[in-house]
């Protein structure tokens, strides 16, 4: 893996949750965590119709440094990928020697 290939600014978000009055809670935005520095790439997409509104389903990977993936809090977070909307993971997994994850998520328009 070459490092000089992490040119995409990939920023994580951590779901706000507020107490709804009932004993649950409601999402109310997100926080950014942490921005770094990660390899992304759409492996793919297509496009659906439902009820006269057309969506944009895409899927991309994400390879980071496997040392700054550990500084993620990892409960239900999502991640936007040079500013261009926020992604909810899929899938992560160690790859090269434990030296790098790689990120599977869908996109979400929020």
């Amino acid at each position: 893996m070459n490092p000089g290939k992490f040119k995409n600014v990939i920023k994580f978000y951590t779901p706000n949750k507020s107490d709804d009055g009932y004993g649950g809670f409601t999402s109310s935005g997100y926080t950014l965590n942490v921005t770094l520095w990660g390899d992304a790439k759409e492996v793919s997409g297509d496009i659906s119709q439902s009820q006269g509104v057309r969506k944009y389903n895409r899927v991309s990977e994400v390879i980071l440094r496997k040392k700054d993936f550990d500084t993620i809090t990892h409960s239900d977070f999502l991640f936007d990928i040079d500013g261009e909307g926020k992604y909810r993971v899929n899938d992560y997994y160690n790859m090269i020697e434990k030296k790098y994850v790689k990120l599977i998520g869908t996109y979400e328009p929020i």
